[in-house]
């Protein structure tokens, strides 16, 4: 069997983060606006900034990409999924979800296992991510993100959201990170 290089798959992860974060920057209110039951409107176009502004949604999609998905956490409440997998804009969908699993050493999302279920009953592809907090024991942080995910065949690779340093190096945030992705790559349950 070929070993996995960790540092280069830390890095894969890491940059998927990031891409992720970029792809769905401004798609958070989505959710919000999803449950509420507005009249169908034409999108319309800005050709400045290549996104397709959805007025109901209360965002922009990025026109210029195939493939577009969102983040949610508990913060976006109660989620009718079905609703999110039907949404079309100008021939644009969303065909994957990541969903907060955890955070820290200590913090599970409440709604988590919620959402985790009902993207599993739709057609959308589901992912797990952990907000990592730099500071905090990257060990229990994988013990407690583990804990939470238990994915399936099809289910979209964890990953690691890192959105502050905590007063912390660089050197010392890949340290940690790479000390979390160790843990989450010897374990038999991702």
């Amino acid at each position: 069997m070929k070993k996995i290089n960790t540092t280069r798959l830390s890095l894969v992860l890491l940059l998927f983060g990031l891409l992720l974060t970029v792809l769905v920057k401004g798609i958070g209110s989505i959710i919000e606006s999803v449950n509420k039951d507005a009249p169908e409107e034409s999108p319309s176009l800005d050709y400045h900034s290549e996104n397709i502004s959805y007025k109901t949604f209360g965002t922009s999609i990025p026109f210029n990409y195939s493939i577009h998905g969102i983040d949610v956490s508990k913060h976006q409440q109660n989620i009718d999924w079905k609703q999110v997998e039907s949404m079309r804009v100008k021939g644009v969908k969303l065909s994957f979800a990541f969903i907060k699993a955890s955070e820290g050493a200590t913090r599970i999302d409440e709604n988590f296992q919620k959402n985790w279920r009902a993207v599993g009953n739709t057609r959308l592809l589901r992912g797990a991510y952990h907000f990592f907090r730099p500071i905090k024991d990257p060990k229990i942080q994988a013990a407690l993100f583990m804990r939470q995910v238990k994915l399936k065949k099809g289910d979209l690779p964890p990953v690691v959201d890192i959105e502050n340093d905590n007063r912390q190096s660089t050197v010392r945030i890949c340290q940690n990170l790479q000390k979390f992705m160790d843990i989450r790559m010897h374990s038999k349950s991702l």
